[in-house]
């Protein structure tokens, strides 16, 4: 990220200021570049989980760090540092929330975070924001939390084969995928940010809505819980006090569903809960 935010250079911005006059294009143009030298970075997602109905998605999320339902976490960078300061205190914020929350550094991992157990929440609608104190000045992002999207994937998959998934059409801006293993809940794949350097602004347009899962993911007798979010992102006017090149807070509510890869279709069914007869057999 360091790279990034050091290659950032004004001259290229003038461009986004052109199209205003007089007094408005020099406002713009000085809001824009003091924006992009900015060296304080904050990186953001705020992800939420559907509840399933399917028990075994239901089991497999509750041994993962999704079992609350939401998860909050938060990066800081500044440039100066080359890397985090420290003895930042970020707070999320959000209605549904009730208030802002302390969030904690992150035992396994950079950066901070929160779930469900510490009071965060995910309402499609809620406006969140993340913010933090730094230098003796108040510095933020904000983002509206969105519903989950409309998608359907097979419950019968071909070991090796890749998994295609498209939110083409749907009003995202881009498309997330999780892939847990339903027997040991641990994460096989996703493309969610997990540091700094890779939580910057993604692409925008109908390929960020594109997601391919490798073929690798999908090994031979497996039975895995794909979950797919749509995600919106802060917009221009939803930053302060931050480098808004570099910056970024995500939000997204991913929905589950089962894939098998058992030759076997019925190793996929569930199991009866006791004292219940088997589904029968088309």
């Amino acid at each position: 990220m360091r790279d990034r935010l050091l290659s950032l250079h004004p001259a290229p911005l003038l461009a986004l200021a052109l199209p205003l006059t007089g007094c408005q294009a020099l406002l713009s143009l000085r809001e824009v570049v003091e924006g992009a030298l900015e060296p304080f970075a904050l990186q953001s997602t705020h992800i939420g989980v559907v509840p399933s109905e399917d028990q075994r998605i239901a089991d497999a999320l509750a041994g993962s760090e999704y079992a609350s339902g939401v998860l909050v976490r938060t990066w800081v960078y500044d440039t100066r540092a080359g890397g985090a300061p420290g003895g930042l205190k970020p707070e999320f914020a959000g209605l549904a929330s009730g208030g802002s929350l302390p969030m904690q550094e992150d035992p396994e991992g950079e950066g901070f975070r929160l779930d469900g157990e510490d009071g965060a929440r995910f309402t499609p609608g809620d406006e969140v924001e993340v913010q933090v104190v730094y230098e003796e000045e108040p510095r933020w992002l904000r983002v509206v939390s969105p519903e989950a999207p409309a998608v359907a994937i097979s419950e019968f998959h071909g070991a090796g084969e890749e998994l295609p998934v498209s939110l083409a059409g749907q009003d995202f801006v881009r498309a997330l995928v999780l892939v847990i293993d339903v027997e040991t809940s641990e994460t096989v794949w996703d493309n969610l940010p997990k540091s700094a350097e890779d939580a910057g602004p993604s692409s925008r347009g109908p390929e960020a809505l594109e997601v391919t899962v490798p073929g690798d993911v999908f090994s031979a007798d497996r039975l895995l819980a794909v979950g797919v979010a749509g995600a919106d992102e802060a917009g221009p006017g939803d930053y302060a006090a931050v480098n808004t090149a570099v910056s970024g807070f995500t939000a997204a509510r991913f929905v589950f569903q089962t894939v098998c890869t058992f030759e076997d279709p019925d190793l996929c069914d569930p199991e009866p809960v006791e004292g219940e007869e088997p589904a029968p057999q088309p």
